[in-house]
């Protein structure tokens, strides 16, 4: 097991204080890794009825994976924390734990409310891990299951399948967008055609865009064309411009996008967009 961190050795340190009677009190640290340590090495198996300060509201304490995974709190470890990022204003922690005796990754997303660094979201479980291989780069990218309204800083909107109000050909767009489709995979015979057909969206992705106050950055999707099933998908794969109307209105949009690759073919290009907000006049 590799070595902990010198900032998660005094994190955990600073955890235990005594009281009169000689009791362990766990001390609440105020940042967002030492209350995700907290959590993992004395909380997880807590009522959820218990967990509500740690948690954010849009989540459920009781859907933590890790306490669904083992029949008795002792078949969990928490070892180490592997990595921690910050993206858009949240923090990613990724654990290093010891899962019925193997070592695993555990991803929790914080988010800071009320002054409060509270467990917004997480990978749907744990995920087998060398502890001997260092934690490889990791970028930006924003996993799609933890991209929930309060990880992507929007407003929630009801999930119901709607059609995008036509844009103002008046109005010019806010946003200049570049789009950048790159590393097919598939049958991309009409890779061409297929990469032209998204550079072409980039209007009707600039409809999409209505921040305020405004803000730059770049999401990427895995677009597949489906010529068998006659349709386009597409998935958010990563995002440094998190706000969930806008991620899920790029998606609607590359998804009316008809299939140009031959009935018989299925192409996936990642496409990079890339939003820079236009100088008020």
């Amino acid at each position: 097991m590799r070595a902990w961190r010198a900032s998660a050795l005094v994190a955990l340190l600073a955890l235990t204080a005594c009281e009169r009677d000689g009791a362990p009190r766990i001390a609440e640290p105020a940042d967002a890794e030492g209350r995700a340590i907290t959590f993992l090495q004395h909380h997880v198996f807590d009522e959820p009825a218990a967990l509500a300060d740690r948690f954010a509201p849009e989540v459920q304490p009781a859907d933590f994976p890790l306490r669904l995974l083992v029949a008795q709190p002792a078949e969990l470890t928490f070892e180490d924390v592997w990595r921690v990022r910050s993206i858009d204003g949240r923090v990613v922690v990724e654990a290093l734990i010891t899962l019925q005796g193997k070592p695993h990754l555990q991803t929790l997303w914080l988010t800071q409310q009320a002054g409060v660094w509270r467990i917004a979201g997480w990978a749907p479980g744990p995920t087998p891990v060398d502890p001997a291989v260092p934690a490889p780069p990791a970028g930006a990218r924003v996993p799609y299951p933890f991209a929930g309204p309060v990880f992507r800083g929007g407003r929630s909107s009801p999930l119901l399948p709607t059609d995008e109000p036509a844009a103002d050909a008046a109005a010019p767009a806010a946003v200049d967008v570049a789009v950048r489709p790159f590393a097919f995979q598939g049958a991309c015979a009409a890779q061409a055609r297929f990469g032209r057909a998204l550079e072409d969206l980039g209007p009707q992705l600039a409809a999409c865009y209505d921040l305020d106050p405004p803000r730059g950055g770049r999401l990427t999707y895995a677009v597949t064309a489906e010529g068998p099933q006659g349709r386009t998908v597409a998935r958010l794969e990563e995002a440094t411009l998190l706000d969930s109307n806008l991620s899920d209105c790029l998606q609607r949009t590359f998804e009316r996008l008809p299939v140009v690759v031959g009935p018989d073919a299925t192409c996936t290009a990642q496409v990079r967009v890339v939003l820079r907000p236009k100088a008020s006049p």
